[in-house]
């Protein structure tokens, strides 16, 4: 994962960055960071490559910070593909939102 901080609209910049065959995401964000992506590499000589060489030289991009994974505990890809149901998923449920929100 990179951090990427840029002067400048971060439109440009993300696209360049979608372009790169080791790009896995590129996620526009608020917070220290404007842009966040995650690069996968063949080994550290090519992740300094992606970084010093290809990442660093784009037009707007005024910091980068790594963050190297050591170890992987969840991820989970199902946004937007389950509607989960409950109280702690449907706080409106029971008030005057719950007609209106059953409907959504």
């Amino acid at each position: 994962m990179i951090g990427i901080k840029v002067a400048g609209p971060l439109e440009p910049v993300a696209e360049v960055l979608e372009a790169y065959d080791e790009v896995d995401y590129v996620v526009i964000t608020a917070g220290t960071f404007d842009l966040l992506v995650e690069v996968v590499c063949e080994d550290d000589e090519h992740l300094l490559d992606i970084i010093s060489r290809r990442i660093r030289t784009i037009d707007g991009v005024i910091a980068t910070e790594t963050f190297m994974y050591l170890g992987l505990r969840k991820q989970t890809y199902t946004w937007g593909a389950l509607r989960l149901s409950g109280p702690l998923r449907e706080p409106w449920r029971g008030t005057a939102w719950s007609s209106h929100a059953e409907g959504l």
